[in-house]
């Protein structure tokens, strides 16, 4: 099955068993769990991937996750993370608040930034700088850092 977005087909495209149209509101966040582990009992993954499209202004997205065995949640057993953007003309803010206290499995977060208009001169994680080296750094490709990660701010030229 081929998966196109709305762009992506001619307008006279019949869909059928070998095309389905995806379409979605407009949101920066595309979030990837990624490689699924089965231990017998349930399904865990080591990754956790966040595709961020640039956009002037604010958004948000979430994640939830609990441990898929039962009423933990209940007694706040799960996580659900709150991811926020705030892009500006030469930066991009990404923030996480988190909630519950499920421990996922997984002990970093790859962000790829996609469409920044700018070129990255810096980078900060939760206050700090980082060193970049945008020859080694590409923000498309991906940023990894500590799931526990307050706040990333990309600085543009």
């Amino acid at each position: 099955i081929a998966v196109h977005s709305a762009k992506d087909v001619p307008g006279n495209t019949e869909p059928g068993l070998d095309i389905l149209p995806v379409l979605e509101r407009a949101n920066p966040f595309d979030i990837f769990i990624g490689k699924r582990k089965h231990d017998g009992v349930r399904l865990k993954f080591d990754e956790l991937t966040l595709d961020v499209y640039y956009k002037l202004g604010k958004e948000k997205s979430t994640v939830y996750e609990d441990a898929q065995d039962g009423y933990d949640y209940t007694k706040g057993r799960y996580s659900y993370k709150t991811f926020s953007l705030n892009g500006k003309e030469n930066e991009l803010f990404i923030t996480q608040h988190q909630e519950g206290s499920f421990e996922t499995p997984y002990q970093t977060i790859t962000i790829q930034v996609i469409g920044l208009p700018f070129e990255v001169k810096g980078i900060e994680i939760d206050n700090e700088k980082i060193l970049f080296d945008k020859e080694a750094i590409n923000v498309a490709e991906g940023i990894v850092i500590d799931k526990d990660f307050t706040e990333l701010h990309i600085i543009g030229v």
